[in-house]
């Protein structure tokens, strides 16, 4: 009897114990799933947060050319171009503003100085030097002479360009900002003045202005701009005067021409412009860089893919050969468009696994145009990660190519598949119209460096007549 009245307490415990095991099992469960949850999300965010760390390095920058040593890169393509400049070919073009003679003498004169050397010693400075050109422009005692009005400002002037700023406050007509003036005395005993003045702004133009002295006037008689100042001289040849200067590439600030204008009755139209630019170019493997490359197996098929686009990425589309003010386009591999993301309504973004690591590196390139005398064009480069849980994108900005300052600069970069593996190509700007490209393997974060050849140009002579520059376009 006593067992009867036990059983229904012990049933009763077994089926409370029964619920709370169950209760606990399912406590356990929901505790398990809330943790399973931001778990799997957390090793996601570790994912991009390792590759971030990975690759947002400067991987892809000029520590290659730094440690040849930049010196020394430019000193093997200033050797090899003059190597394959060719031989002296001139023009024989004949044009009714300059004389042939004239022509072929600057032609001369320009072939034989380098581009990136026109100090006093240099052929086309002595030969302008026989025409007058040292003889017609006035130093600072000759100011004095010429515009006596400053003489008793002597011993505060120290340069030039104080002196044209006194001169414009006490003789009419002379333009301001005034940097340069040369005295042509014509035969009948009438004086000439040309005055070569800043237009003011960033673009470095020129105003060059001729006038007739009357007294302490200046008459305007006719004016022309020219892109740059160049050092420019009046010279005379065959009883004719001419103002000459040296031109410059504006986006490469190259110097690849002589532009003439005869000073007579329309100088901005009388004009021509011999320039000095590549026909082609010959590539030999750099000497410099041996030392530095390494084989990963692939450089048959390498030489054979760069062989295939040699004519192609040396043609005036994507590399600046001097024929256009609108500077190069950007050169595209094997990057693929893609619409994960935008930057802009014009901003087209492209992926590739540029570091083979199996993740797509996001990527966007311009090419930047100089809008200032003192700027230089090259390419940028911004890359990307992208996180699709997140849908957001993250820049990375180390190993972004952005802001590029003076020397051999990023020119142009695409990528390549061959044999299995993404290979980065990048052209660089080394001096005057001589290239370099580098072949490199990125594996994640490490770089291997695998081949480069200088690109320099066989020359050629253009002569263009009735050329006119103004700073509206």
């Amino acid at each position: 009897m006593e067992a009867k009245k036990r059983k229904p307490v012990l049933t009763g415990l077994l089926l409370g114990m029964a619920i709370c095991l169950s209760g606990c099992m399912e406590t356990e469960r929901n505790s398990e799933e809330s943790l399973t949850t931001p778990v799997a999300k957390k090793n996601t965010e570790n994912q991009t947060d390792r590759l971030y760390t990975l690759l947002n390095q400067d991987l892809l920058g000029k520590a290659f050319l730094w440690e040849i040593g930049e010196a020394l890169i430019v000193d093997e393509a200033c050797g090899f171009a003059k190597e394959v400049r060719g031989e002296f070919a001139p023009t024989n073009q004949e044009c009714g503003t300059v004389p042939q003679a004239l022509i072929t003498t600057l032609e001369n004169a320009f072939y034989d100085t380098d581009m990136n050397q026109w100090e006093e010693d240099s052929a086309y400075v002595q030969t302008i030097n026989t025409m007058g050109a040292d003889e017609f422009i006035l130093d600072l005692e000759e100011l004095y002479v010429h515009f006596p009005q400053i003489a008793d400002y002597r011993e505060q002037l120290q340069w030039k360009d104080e002196a044209f700023a006194l001169i414009c406050q006490f003789y009419e007509g002379i333009p301001c900002n005034c940097r340069n003036c040369f005295c042509i005395p014509a035969a009948d005993g009438t004086d000439y003045y040309v005055f070569a003045a800043w237009e003011g702004g960033s673009n470095g133009a020129l105003r060059v202005c001729m006038t007739q002295r009357t007294g302490d006037s200046f008459v305007p008689v006719n004016e022309f701009e020219t892109p740059n100042d160049g050092d420019g001289r009046v010279i005379r040849y065959e009883d004719e005067f001419y103002y000459i200067f040296r031109q410059c590439n504006y986006n490469l600030k190259v110097y690849d021409a002589l532009k003439i204008h005869r000073l007579k009755d329309n100088p901005e139209e009388e004009t021509v412009v011999i320039r000095f630019l590549p026909k082609e170019y010959v590539w030999k493997p750099s000497d410099s860089a041996a030392p530095y490359l390494a084989d990963t197996g692939d450089r048959d098929a390498i030489d054979a893919y760069i062989a295939q686009i040699k004519d192609e990425i040396t043609s005036e589309q994507y590399l600046d050969r001097g024929t256009s003010r609108d500077g190069a386009r950007v050169y595209y591999g094997d990057e693929e468009e893609t619409a994960d993301f935008s930057l802009g309504e014009y901003e087209t973004v492209y992926q590739a696994d540029l570091a083979n690591c199996g993740t797509p590196v996001y990527l966007w390139k311009t090419m930047f145009i100089p809008s200032s005398s003192h700027a230089q064009e090259y390419l940028r480069i911004r890359f990307f990660l992208f996180d699709r849980e997140e849908n957001a994108e993250c820049e990375l900005d180390q190993l972004s190519q952005y802001d590029m300052t003076g020397g051999i600069r990023l020119f142009q970069m695409w990528f390549r598949e061959i044999g299995g593996k993404v290979y980065t190509f990048r052209m660089y700007h080394v001096s005057d119209y001589n290239y370099l490209l580098n072949v490199m393997l990125l594996e994640q974060d490490r770089a291997t460096q695998v081949r480069a050849y200088l690109l320099s140009p066989r020359w050629e002579f253009v002569v263009t007549e009735g050329e006119v520059f103004t700073t509206n376009g």
